[in-house]
């Protein structure tokens, strides 16, 4: 994800790469996802714009479409992340140890993280309090009536709790650290 930077007061100081202004909420913003840095769309991979800006601008469809052509090119590898939908409005993948559902969404370029238990919940009706913005709202109800009928994996409980054990297990060693150990 774009790295977002705020002052001592939390307040952000990050600019909008599309028009130069200070980022405020709601904002876009993808993962580095371009690695050819002489494509002509690698400035704005990583970079957080305003939604109002990303929606307007003349590059948004193209720029969405590149977006989830990669992700879907690279979920076909992801061993922890597998697909279980795609067409060409969304692609799904479900991650087993954290029993959640990502929707990536071709004509915004925005996903919804949704855990496996408010999934039907969330298709029926929670999913506008997630939504940043029309244009992902419409993305979304184009999408949203093949995504009801989606049939979920079966739980992977252990993989759920080799995924919390390991939590548990880091944690534990966060706090056991102090400012004063030297490296």
């Amino acid at each position: 994800m774009a790295l977002i930077i705020q002052d001592e007061d939390g307040n952000i100081e990050s600019t909008c790469c599309l028009c130069g202004e200070i980022l405020c909420e709601p904002f876009y913003a993808t993962s580095h996802f371009i690695a050819d840095s002489n494509h002509p769309l690698f400035e704005f991979s990583d970079a957080p714009m305003h939604w109002s800006c990303y929606a307007l601008w003349p590059d948004q469809t193209a720029f969405a479409d590149l977006l989830f052509q990669t992700k879907a090119q690279n979920a076909a590898n992801d061993e922890l992340w597998t697909v279980i939908f795609q067409n060409q409005t969304a692609l799904v993948t479900y991650g087993r140890a954290v029993a959640e559902l990502d929707v990536l969404l071709r004509k915004s370029g925005s996903s919804f993280r949704v855990h496996r238990d408010n999934w039907r919940n969330w298709c029926e009706s929670d999913w506008p309090r997630d939504v940043s913005h029309s244009l992902e709202a419409r993305a979304l109800s184009e999408a949203l009536p093949l995504l009801k009928d989606i049939t979920l994996p079966p739980r992977d409980l252990r993989a759920e709790a080799r995924l919390s054990d390991l939590l548990k297990k880091l944690l534990k060693q966060s706090e056991g650290c102090s400012g004063n150990d030297s490296i």
